[in-house]
């Protein structure tokens, strides 16, 4: 009879341990679901290449797209913002100033003025805090109020 306590008991126990392991996968695997989600409502459906490679800081990529075609200066996303407000936005200051390098002063001076569908411009984007995914690029706090101070010596350095 001891026997068979000990086996029952051990059978519970092993059934209660599969039983936590199949839990913990179903919440992974929904929370992969919520996380899955989330990045898809996070894809701008109207983002051009020219706009991602702002976004993303790849400088070459947005010189060479902007020479075989510069009409893509016009370009916005879905919320309404042009390559400098996204470039804002994600604190790329390389890609702004490759772009006022190379751009007429009139066009410079158009962007730089845009508004996108919230009423933000370049230099709300530059104010705002940034998103969860920026705080884990900077693991320290005062390399975060380094990161702020020399962000915000930009808009200085544009002659707005």
């Amino acid at each position: 009879m001891c026997q068979s306590k000990s086996v029952q008991l051990k059978f519970l126990r092993d059934n209660i341990h599969l039983a936590v392991e199949e839990t913990s996968e179903l919440r992974m695997s929904e929370e992969e679901e919520e996380e899955n989600e989330t990045k898809a409502k996070m894809i701008d459906e109207k983002e051009t290449p020219f706009l991602a490679a702002a976004r993303n800081g790849i400088v070459e990529m947005v010189n060479e797209i902007y020479n075989l075609r510069p009409s893509v200066l016009h370009e916005t996303n879905s919320q309404g913002d042009n390559v400098l407000l996204v470039a804002a936005k994600n604190r790329k200051p390389v890609v702004i100033e490759c772009l006022k390098e190379i751009l007429k002063i009139e066009v410079w001076r158009t962007l730089c003025m845009a508004i996108n569908k919230d009423g933000k411009t370049m230099l709300h984007m530059a104010g705002e805090v940034p998103s969860d995914d920026m705080h884990s690029q900077v693991s320290y706090s005062a390399l975060e109020m380094v990161w702020d101070a020399k962000w915000f010596q930009v808009p200085k350095q544009i002659h707005i």
